[in-house]
């Protein structure tokens, strides 16, 4: 099965224990109820955080879970630049910060 975008069925919440992670994102926490999944390869992306505030490098801020075979990776991606062109076509230009060591 390809991926689908669908909303969280409840049982998953609990399968992939949603909530404790939810918790880790209090500030600007989306509490996302849906995602892509591909249940076939036991794999999913979800969005578990915006950036919010005044301060740009806050605002611009997104941060994701990706569920990959058993194994939790967070990802953060950081809005380095966005723009509109005169046909209304827009664009984006995003990064993913270096680690904190």
């Amino acid at each position: 099965m390809p991926f689908v975008n669908e909303f969280i069925p409840a049982e998953d919440v609990g399968k992939y224990q949603l909530e404790d992670i939810d918790g880790k994102f209090v500030s600007n926490g989306t509490r996302a109820r849906d995602w892509t999944i591909d249940r076939d390869r036991d794999i999913y992306l979800r969005n578990v955080a915006i950036g919010g505030g005044a301060e740009p490098e806050l605002r611009n801020r997104t941060s994701w879970t990706l569920y990959w075979h058993g194994e939790l990776v967070f990802l953060r991606l950081d809005l380095i630049s966005s723009g509109e062109e005169m046909d209304g076509v827009g664009w984006a230009q995003w990064v993913i910060p270096p680690p904190i060591s």
